[in-house]
């Protein structure tokens, strides 16, 4: 089971990335992406971003429908913990919510970040225009929020 190395790597990260400013952990996130490295990308999703997906891949695996799942296709089966199996393909690219995938210069699309307590909000140049990721701290660690 996949689990056991989630949960260290998560546990690694954690501990790797409890100093990083909000901005450095998106970018940090960010990088994670482009080079593939999707377990680690996970563990810095919110405790919220993890139970949203992982309400979703429920949802995906009973049949029914979710605006975060797939439709007219079933789930592939899946050891890892629940939600990772919908992250990663979320995560993955083209023919997906029209997402392809990151390029490699997309840590460098920050152009700022502003921080109002336990939330931080990061400006980013997209190729639709300026957008803006939120994170939040839990735990002591900024975590992506991407609901």
């Amino acid at each position: 089971m996949r689990f056991g190395i989630l949960a260290v790597g998560g546990l690694l990260l954690v501990a790797c990335s409890s100093d990083l400013s909000p901005q450095d952990t998106y970018s940090h996130y960010l990088e994670l992406l482009v080079s593939g490295d999707v377990e680690s990308a996970w563990a810095l999703l919110s405790a919220s971003s993890r139970d949203r997906l992982a309400r979703a891949e429920r949802t995906w695996r009973s049949g029914g429908q979710d605006d975060l799942a797939p439709t007219g296709e079933a789930a592939p089966p899946s050891e890892d913990v629940e939600g990772f199996a919908l992250f990663r393909r979320l995560v993955a690219g083209p023919g997906f919510h029209g997402v392809p995938p990151l390029p490699s210069s997309a840590p460098a699309a920050i152009t700022g970040a502003r921080v109002d307590g336990d939330t931080a909000y990061i400006s980013v140049d997209t190729p639709e225009g300026p957008g803006e990721a939120r994170l939040v701290r839990e735990d002591d660690v900024w975590r992506v929020a991407l609901f």
